[in-house]
């Protein structure tokens, strides 16, 4: 059970409008207020659930491609079939890809160390923007109904940690996912520097 007192949260929020009313702010410059934080959160949810649905797209082409050892038939179907499905969670891919240990393999060293706690900590933002609501009628928060969860801007800060752990989340699963299936980007690279040193 969860224990919010929302009597005390509707009486701060009330409390807040009441004093921007008494500063001389208009009901009009207040609405506007409020449509402009609803665009806030808006955009922050847009560019959040956009990049963590090419995550979420990188790791169901990882496990295909482990699943299937490349067979391109069986790919697509277990790719469409089975990962691509909603009630295969997020969250629970993340343990398939724990327990298979593929990021592991001592040819990587210690290159993934982490990997599987920073999808975790991108998966809990993006639920957290995705089921959250908007607490406050003029700050960018929001919140899951939930104990352990508190009031969350979603700020600069909020976004530029987000990029940044989805975007190392990105080039990890982007390199396993090539590994996997057989494309190793150093090699090509590597072939096309010594292709174009032999014409010139």
């Amino acid at each position: 059970m969860v224990n919010i007192d929302l009597k005390a949260r509707r009486k701060e929020v009330d409390d807040a409008y009441a004093q921007l009313i008494k500063e001389g702010q208009t009901s009009e410059e207040l609405i506007k207020k409020q449509n402009d934080n609803s665009k806030r959160i808006a955009l922050a949810r847009g560019e959040i659930l956009n990049y963590f649905a090419y995550l979420e797209h990188l790791l169901n082409m990882f496990l295909a491609n482990y699943f299937t050892a490349n067979d391109h038939s069986k790919y697509f179907e277990m790719y469409d079939l089975i990962f691509a499905k909603e009630y295969f969670a997020f969250s629970k891919k993340i343990e398939l890809l724990d327990k298979i240990g593929y990021h592991k393999k001592d040819e990587f060293g210690n290159k993934y160390d982490g990997l599987v706690g920073l999808l975790k900590k991108v998966n809990k933002k993006r639920n957290l923007v995705a089921h959250g609501f908007q607490t406050h009628f003029t700050e960018p928060e929001v919140r899951l109904l939930s104990k352990e969860d508190s009031f969350t801007k979603l700020d600069d800060k909020f976004l530029s940690d987000f990029r940044k752990d989805a975007d190392l989340c990105f080039w990890c699963l982007s390199d396993l996912r090539d590994h996997i299936a057989g494309i190793d980007k150093f090699e090509v690279k590597a072939k096309k520097k010594g292709a174009e040193a032999s014409e010139g």
